[in-house]
């Protein structure tokens, strides 16, 4: 039986290969196969054409007849990258954002090598579709005797040469601000072994350095990230940089040069696992000088709950066996009670109780931003703590040994422990975050110490 794929074509528009072969079986009434064959000799014969020079996932090719306008053809190959090329897709969004990107911030989008590794595409291959489907053109601009490639949106008014020449300007003038910040680190012996314009695996750095001692962290300079990548770029660059180096590194500094901050679901994933940690550092260039600026990459709720799961780790380690977070504590006619009502006094953020059942600590976190005066540490006391330890002498007796922990971010340099004692029902100590590791937590497990300070720090 003879049938023709093309009147399928010129009534439906392009079609993708199984798309085609499953009208043609419906239509005439043949197989998989049989409907297969058929489009091939069709496409020979050239009753049909079909787009060579790339393909839409597992060999699938689009094709279409003479009849069908080219704004109607790229409109269809635009939809069809959409759904099945990916990194085609997320390059060309971000040039049509941009209109201008340099080789290396397309290699980052991209995060593919810049040539062929076996039968896998490279970003030449994919700036070439652009370039054939009309969408881009690439061109080079010589700036300080230094070559340097951009990919261009195929659009009019085309771009002034005085634009591209900026933005190559702009391309060297990165690079030197991070040479002169790696020299810098050098210098403080911070970084040794750097490697600069280095590939890894699929993905593309500016530089990256180790550290000098105690293979403590990796150091990954990517200065234009999310300037054109998308946040789950961002978020597969962290997976990425944690799943390389996590045996290796304890904690890793990612430093950057753009205005944007990570999103949220970023700065969650930008801490992994017990103690790695992901530090983020924004790096630019004011009046000449390098200026560098910690950014918080990890919600200040995410890190609380870390800091809480490290102190309930401390109490452990100290010989405590009930540790319990957020307990709460209620109101009666008669006082305080552990049992609820419809009225809440407070909420203990830890608690715990030695294994005699004969000694309490109690820790107040607060995980604030600013310093916190002696003058909340006493409301807190007279408020909240007293009425409690009037509670645990009432339901654990007289003799228990009670002692509370506050632990603040940063306390005032001026705050007067001693007058705070002499407004206590038990013994207190304040400690910064930095105390508690130092004083605390190096005495009783040294390592897990010295992993957790610079994650304070």
């Amino acid at each position: 039986m003879k049938y023709s794929p093309r009147e399928i074509l010129n009534s439906e528009g392009a079609l993708l290969t199984p798309e085609l072969v499953n009208r043609v079986s419906r239509k005439y009434q043949v197989g998989f196969a049989a409907a297969k064959k058929g489009i091939e000799r069709a496409y020979k014969k050239g009753t049909i054409k079909r787009i060579e020079f790339m393909t839409f996932g597992k060999g699938a090719r689009l094709y279409y007849t003479a009849s069908i306008t080219q704004s109607d053809l790229l409109s269809k190959v635009l939809s069809v990258i959409k759904d099945r090329r990916p990194i085609i897709h997320r390059l060309w969004k971000v040039l049509q954002k941009e209109i201008v990107l340099s080789q290396r911030d397309g290699l980052k989008i991209t995060g593919l090598p810049t040539k062929q590794m076996g039968r896998k595409e490279s970003y030449k291959d994919i700036v070439d579709y652009l370039t054939k489907l009309g969408l881009a053109y690439q061109k080079r601009i010589i700036i300080n005797q230094k070559s340097v490639g951009f990919i261009i949106i195929n659009d009019k008014p085309g771009i002034a040469e005085s634009k591209l020449s900026s933005y190559a300007a702009e391309s060297t003038s990165r690079e030197r601000m991070i040479q002169s910040f790696l020299s810098r680190s050098k210098a403080m012996r911070l970084v040794k072994k750097v490697k600069m314009r280095t590939q890894m695996g699929s993905r593309i750095f500016d530089a990256v350095g180790e550290a000098v001692s105690r293979r403590h962290m990796l150091v990954v300079f990517d200065f234009n990230l999310a300037r054109t990548t998308e946040d789950y770029d961002i978020e597969g660059l962290l997976d990425r940089i944690y799943s390389v180096f996590r045996k290796k590194f304890k904690q890793v500094v990612i430093t950057y040069c753009i205005s944007k901050k990570f999103t949220k679901a970023a700065q969650q994933k930008a801490m992994t696992g017990r103690f790695s940690h992901i530090n983020l550092i924004q790096v630019k260039m004011e009046n000449g000088q390098i200026v560098t600026k910690n950014v918080d990459g990890i919600s200040r709720q995410a890190r609380g709950e870390f800091f809480e799961n490290q102190i309930r780790y401390i109490l452990r380690k100290s010989g405590f066996q009930d540790v319990q977070r957020g307990l709460k504590v209620y109101k009666n006619l008669n006082g305080l009670t552990g049992k609820p009502t419809p009225e809440e006094f407070s909420d203990i953020d830890i608690i715990a109780n030695s294994k005699n059942k004969r000694e309490v600590i109690i820790c107040e976190l607060k995980n604030w931003s600013i310093e916190v005066s002696q003058k909340v540490i006493e409301d807190w006391v007279q408020s909240k703590l007293n009425p409690i330890v009037g509670f645990l002498q009432t339901e654990l007796g007289p003799r228990i040994a009670i002692e509370a922990w506050y632990i603040v971010s940063k306390k005032q340099q001026d705050t007067d422990v001693v007058e705070i004692r002499k407004k206590c029902k038990c013994n207190i100590k304040v400690y910064s975050k930095l105390e508690l590791i130092d004083d605390v937590l190096s005495k009783i497990d040294p390592l897990a110490a010295k992993e957790l300070r610079p994650i304070i720090l």
